[in-house]
């Protein structure tokens, strides 16, 4: 589910590829009708491409962050908090094991 909100958070992303394409494009006719030079033109879309590049990684920082907040909002735990908490299960059976197979061991001293 989170994937997938990210993902359709990120599309607006896929609007400024696009975006990156039709520059790429409209660089490629100014070039054609004298408009531009080349290197004007490669010049441009660089500095179109890098302004993309920013805004994006931008965006994916706030979405991870809100993302983020959402989660610690409904109390769900970060990586490193599960991984605390797994450890503490597994803490707790390996002590229940312990304590079962002795009362095993003590009921066989039991027998007759």
């Amino acid at each position: 589910m989170l994937e997938s909100l990210k993902k359709l958070m990120l599309s607006g992303l896929g609007a400024a590829l696009i975006s990156k394409e039709k520059a790429q494009a409209l660089i490629d006719e100014m070039v054609a009708k004298g408009e531009v030079t080349l290197e004007e033109g490669k010049k441009l879309l660089n500095d179109i491409t890098d302004k993309v590049d920013e805004h994006k990684e931008i965006a994916e920082s706030k979405i991870d962050a809100q993302i983020q907040k959402s989660l610690d909002k409904l109390g769900v735990p970060n990586k490193e908090r599960f991984e605390m908490l797994e450890n503490r299960v597994k803490a707790l059976e390996d002590k229940i094991f312990k304590n079962t197979e002795s009362e095993v061991e003590t009921d066989k001293d039991c027998s007759i």
